[in-house]
């Protein structure tokens, strides 16, 4: 092999290997990049927070399948939270464990609380109200609408470090908390 052919060699090694390096370092700093390989990034919850979470749902649950089972209680409001409960019921909301979530979850978080929210749009335009009842109702579609805004962020902010999106599904994770005792008082009071 001659000199030439030598250095031509190390030199395309040398880009392969920083390129390597690079897309590397890409994905680790900021998963969601459009330079990352895998698109995707581990969430370790807070255990204690996933545990009174849980408490809550299951709390909530247990009224509603009360409600559900008792036939002098059918109402638009009980059969329109079936469609609503899942939103509240995600694997990473309810697990303790780490989980990895992906751009495609957060389409699939995106699109089901937007269905939520039309599902509640629709509940207070077909059901009578008390003032204070539209209060609770118009106080949820304000809280899936921060929601949806945080959701957003998330996926149209790519270049966000890993520590910085952790920060955000954080504090996405206390918005669902927020949204689930919004829907369970308005659920409660209506």
């Amino acid at each position: 092999m001659t000199k030439k052919a030598k250095v031509i060699s190390l030199s395309v090694a040398a880009v392969i290997g920083f390129i390597i390096i690079f897309l590397a370092l890409m994905t680790w700093f900021f998963p969601y990049s459009s330079f990352s390989m895998k698109k995707s990034m581990t969430y370790s919850p807070d255990p204690f927070v996933v545990e009174g979470y849980v408490a809550d749902l299951n709390e909530f649950k247990e009224i509603y399948e009360a409600d559900k089972a008792s036939e002098e209680m059918k109402n638009l409001k009980i059969d329109r939270t079936q469609y609503i409960l899942p939103i509240f019921e995600q694997k990473w909301l309810v697990n303790k464990e780490s989980i990895t979530i992906d751009k495609l979850d957060f389409d699939t978080m995106l699109f089901d609380v937007v269905q939520a929210r039309q599902i509640l749009l629709s509940l207070m335009v077909q059901e009578d109200y008390t003032t204070e009842q539209k209060q609770y109702l118009a106080d949820l579609i304000e809280n899936l609408l921060a929601l949806e805004d945080s959701i957003s962020e998330i996926q149209h902010s790519p270049f966000v470090t890993r520590s910085t999106l952790d920060h955000q599904i954080r504090e996405l994770q206390g918005g669902f908390e927020h949204s689930l005792s919004f829907f369970a008082m308005y659920y409660e009071r209506s």
